[in-house]
């Protein structure tokens, strides 16, 4: 069992470093730098994390619990019909990306695993994770929309989610690179089209 006072110099740190890792990168982030932003001796940084890869992922884990919280309820627990809410999951999540966007940053999960996911197994894992944990929500849902009428029976929502979720994974590179938001509107208007 952890303290208060050990979680909340974990997050201190955790906050610190990862705007860091946003800004520059993985490879352009050092312990040492993670320590100096977060005003804390370098010991500290092992006390808490066994690497700078453990602490990407304990990033990767908080950037997801706070950036996915707000999402998950609009489409889980949100009034409206299942279409209603689906919709209004990927239009929430859309203006989070583009406010990321205008910050420079992009999104803090999609960087990382671009930049190092296939060649930090632990990195592509937690990745992995996230991503399947979004998509299974996701397809709860449209399976609703599916017993409502709103979506096709036809449809294999497994494969249309994984789909728009790897489409979405795609844009946010395509936006960085650009450094403009026409990938992302592109994307609201296929799935404004896909959900109609």
């Amino acid at each position: 069992m952890t303290s208060a006072k050990y979680e909340e110099k974990k997050s201190c740190i955790i906050s610190s470093g990862m705007d860091l890792m946003w800004d520059h990168g993985y490879n352009g982030t050092s312990v040492n730098d993670i320590v100096k932003a977060a005003d804390v001796p370098k010991g500290s940084f092992y006390f808490y994390f066994k690497s700078k890869e453990d602490f990407a992922i304990q990033a990767l884990k908080e950037y997801f619990k706070e950036s996915y919280a707000e999402f998950c309820s609009t489409l889980l627990e949100d009034i409206g019909t299942p279409l209603e809410r689906i919709k209004r999951f990927y239009n929430r999540r859309i203006e989070m990306l583009m406010q990321q966007m205008d910050d420079n940053r992009g999104c803090f999960a999609c960087n990382l695993s671009s930049e190092v996911a296939d060649h930090i197994s632990g990195i592509q894992t937690e990745v992995a994770r996230i991503h399947n944990v979004v998509l299974a929500d996701v397809i709860k849902v449209a399976r609703e929309a599916q017993e409502l009428g709103e979506l096709d029976k036809n449809v294999d929502v497994v494969k249309m989610f994984a789909f728009i979720e790897d489409a979405g994974k795609g844009t946010m590179v395509s936006m960085k690179a650009l450094g403009d938001h026409s990938p992302i509107e592109s994307y609201k208007y296929m799935i404004d089209r896909l959900l109609e």
